[in-house]
């Protein structure tokens, strides 16, 4: 199979299928790693794994994904979807509200205002800045678990730091949690 290579001084852009039948675009490489390559400097030996090679950014540094839009009440998403939903899992960050989601089955799950704070199953913006919001199931909402350590060290699952203490010895109390 033929390639058709353009080079100038920024590298080559590689337009066409290169090499034994591959088929692949590389932008900064004569022999892309998958179906996009955008390639600004090597990472060494290490190729893109089979299951997510249509897109490769490589780099000897840091490597980067930009998402550019105009100010206003615009949204940046990355989609993840199959035959039967199209949008099932998504990532988005709404510029109107600085806001990122997560959503998973299609349903909103996570939410991180620009103050910092996170709803969990909120399906609105977060009460505090930690919000947990239970789905009706008869699962626990809430799930602590401690692997045992060989020293013996206090480990407790739960540290409430506030208060006026200062101490840091293990079991101090440090202040309220409150169950209604």
């Amino acid at each position: 199979t033929a390639s058709l290579n353009i080079q100038n001084e920024f590298g080559y852009v590689n337009l066409l299928p290169s090499g034994g039948g591959d088929t692949g675009v590389g932008v900064g490489t004569s022999v892309p790693d998958g179906m996009l390559h955008v390639h600004t400097a090597t990472a060494g030996s290490v190729t893109a794994p089979a299951g997510s090679d249509d897109l490769v950014v490589e780099n000897s540094a840091n490597a980067g994904l930009t998402f550019l839009s105009p100010s206003g009440n615009y949204q940046q998403e990355i989609s993840f979807g199959d035959v039967g939903d199209a949008d099932s899992g998504r990532i988005r960050y709404d510029h109107n509200d600085n806001v990122m989601y997560l959503y998973t089955e299609g349903t909103e799950r996570l939410r991180i205002t620009s103050t910092g704070d996170f709803g969990f199953n909120t399906a609105a913006a977060p009460a505090a800045a930690f919000h947990f919001r239970d789905q009706g199931t008869t699962n626990p909402l809430f799930v602590l678990e401690r692997q045992v350590n060989t020293n013996n060290d206090d480990l407790s699952p739960i540290r409430w730091v506030g208060g006026t203490s200062s101490s840091t010895t293990a079991g101090a109390a440090y202040g309220t949690i409150h169950f209604d």
